[in-house]
């Protein structure tokens, strides 16, 4: 082979392999987010870098591809554009416009607080109260919210972080009470682990 066809086959094949993967990252950027539930919620917390967002993302299952929106942030210059907040998304959402929402500041905006010591029955009537939330749960029985949930057999009273809640107007009850258990969990799983090792229990429930 001449040095010409050498060239010229290497220069195709630089060529073909730009396209395929133009394709593959077209593919990515294009393809709807997965997420494992909606809306999703999630907190950037201040001063937050992408990485750190783009790695929790990817460890809930929400980014399959991790680098596509580092790869798309840095292309847009707008990896150190991110805004700290609380998200919720929706399903459908593609990766363009997460890092749209992401840079736009795009927080929920209502708020709805749980407050220390509060039955789950105190929980439901704030719910329903606050106008800003769609019911989607409030009038299941217990066991099938916690169901809905993902806590089959859990017992609501107690498994709520207080804490105050940020969301948009119009989102669904279940993204909050979602937020909620998973902070009560993160929590309980963290003064698990510190617990004396003398103390006479046997599971976070128990220290709970």
């Amino acid at each position: 082979m001449s040095i010409a066809r050498a060239f010229r086959f290497a220069l195709l094949l630089a060529v073909l392999v730009a396209v395929a993967a133009g394709a593959f990252a077209w593919h990515a950027l294009s393809q709807p987010l997965p997420l494992p539930r909606s809306p999703f919620a999630f907190d950037v917390r201040s001063g937050a870098p992408l990485s750190s967002v783009v790695r929790e993302l990817g460890a809930a299952g929400v980014l399959p591809q991790p680098w596509a929106l580092r790869l798309l942030a840095r292309w847009r210059g707008a990896d150190r554009a991110i805004k700290a907040g609380s998200y919720e998304i929706e399903t459908g959402i593609t990766v363009p416009q997460l890092l749209t929402t992401l840079t736009d500041g795009d927080v929920t905006q209502s708020a709805f607080v749980i407050v220390e010591g509060a039955t789950f029955a105190d929980v439901r009537r704030a719910m329903r109260a606050n106008s800003a939330l769609r019911n989607t749960v409030l009038d299941d029985p217990d066991a099938a919210l916690m169901t809905r949930l993902g806590a089959s057999g859990v017992s609501p009273e107690g498994a709520f972080h207080p804490d105050t809640y940020f969301f948009a107007a119009g989102n669904a009850d279940v993204a909050v009470l979602q937020r909620a258990r998973r902070a009560h969990a993160t929590r309980l799983a963290a003064a698990w682990a510190r617990r004396a090792s003398d103390l006479p229990l046997q599971s976070p429930e128990e220290l709970l």
